[in-house]
């Protein structure tokens, strides 16, 4: 009980005058409590298996087992070179401000794709509204994107960050970030931003995507659908 009294204050505190001006208050409350919920657990989970494997390798590194550790330092930093000097494919998630209209936002999006880096890409626009009332609200993007072979990951994220940041705050990391993927996490992205969520939470916004779209005569995605999936020769 006293989770879920934290939780609503924290709810309840951060909704806004517009979200005060639906008339079912509550279902707004029980729905962020929700979702709120479930980012705590998963922080939690994250942290209690961070904890556990430094606990794991702390305990060989103070045991001085060289035996294990190095077979496994030799795996980890092999998997970070690997997507270090070789990846060419970013994932990026913006998530513009409210006072932003949907027309010029995507009419930024692809505005960003034109730089000359980048060769291929495939975005998909996305809204938070879990019922019609809310249809459209938190509109954001997710982008796959394949820079040229010549261009650093970094200067890639410079770029878009100075582009993007026409509409968010690029310094704060859950309206704007990228992260480098691997060629073989692809098809992964892929299923993320074209199918259906694995968390069913994200289920009923999908949903309104779908009649969000049709109402804006927006597609369900944009360029290249197989983006990092072509044969190579």
């Amino acid at each position: 009980m006293l989770i879920k009294q934290i939780l609503r204050e924290l709810v309840v505190e951060d909704i806004s005058l517009e979200e005060y001006s639906i008339c079912n208050v509550d279902t707004i409350v029980q729905q962020k409590i929700r979702l709120l919920d479930i980012q705590f657990k998963r922080r939690a989970m994250e942290r209690v298996v961070s904890q556990y494997y430094y606990n794991h390798f702390n305990k060989l590194i103070m045991e001085e087992n060289v035996e294990e550790i190095l077979p496994l330092f030799r795996e980890i930093k092999k998997d970070i070179n690997d997507v270090k000097d070789n990846s060419n494919f970013i994932f990026l998630n913006v998530n513009p401000a409210s006072n932003h209209s949907l027309l010029s936002f995507q009419q930024l999006i692809e505005k960003s794709l034109k730089k000359k880096w980048i060769k291929s890409y495939c975005y998909v626009l996305e809204q938070r509204g879990e019922s019609i009332a809310e249809l459209g609200k938190g509109f954001h993007t997710h982008m796959i994107i394949e820079k040229d072979e010549t261009k650093q990951y970094t200067q890639c994220l410079k770029e878009m960050a100075r582009t993007f940041s026409k509409v968010c705050d690029t310094t704060n990391y859950h309206l704007f970030n990228g992260s480098k993927i691997k060629e073989s996490d692809i098809n992964k992205r892929r299923n993320y931003i074209l199918g259906r969520k694995a968390d069913e939470s994200k289920h009923l916004k999908q949903d309104m995507d779908i009649i969000w779209r049709k109402e804006y005569f927006l597609k369900s995605y944009y360029g290249n659908f197989n983006i990092g999936l072509e044969k190579k020769d």
